[in-house]
């Protein structure tokens, strides 16, 4: 038995079904198709879902690296608290870029760090953050 491609790349990308389709730029019942095998993922909307799935691992490896370099005690992370507060910051959706934040979480939990998600900009840490890319707010493509 096979292993839908798309699916497992949908899965483990954290986005939606909706989600999907707009990061795609095609319906629902299409992303429905592709996850559910009825149809399959063109070659491009693969590369697409690979390519996101790719930077928020690299995000992570990149966010680690500057905390390892730190050597911080607990650690807070920002998380964006909708899909246009997470395309300023370049992701298609925030569950995308939760799915980053998560990938960071799980390797400072497994190194013994005291990690907590929190609202970006509802602490002085976040707010500092969020103002870096406050002149880059693009609204999610539809």
């Amino acid at each position: 038995m096979k292993i839908n491609v798309y699916n497992f790349l949908l899965k483990a990308s954290g986005l939606s079904q909706r989600e999907a389709a707009i990061f795609h730029d095609v319906r629902v019942d299409t992303i429905k198709g592709w996850s559910g095998g009825k149809t399959d993922a063109p070659l491009g909307a693969l590369e697409e879902i690979s390519e996101l799935i790719l930077k928020q691992r690299a995000a992570a490896d990149e966010t680690l690296e500057q905390f390892d370099a730190a050597a911080v005690g607990d650690v807070e992370l920002g998380a964006a608290s909708d899909d246009y507060e997470a395309a300023a910051l370049g992701w298609p959706s925030a569950s995308a870029q939760h799915q980053a934040l998560a990938l960071i979480a799980a390797d400072m939990i497994a190194d013994g760090v005291a990690v907590s998600v929190v609202p970006r900009g509802s602490t002085v840490a976040t707010a500092a953050a969020a103002d870096v890319h406050e002149t880059e707010i693009k609204p999610p493509r539809k």
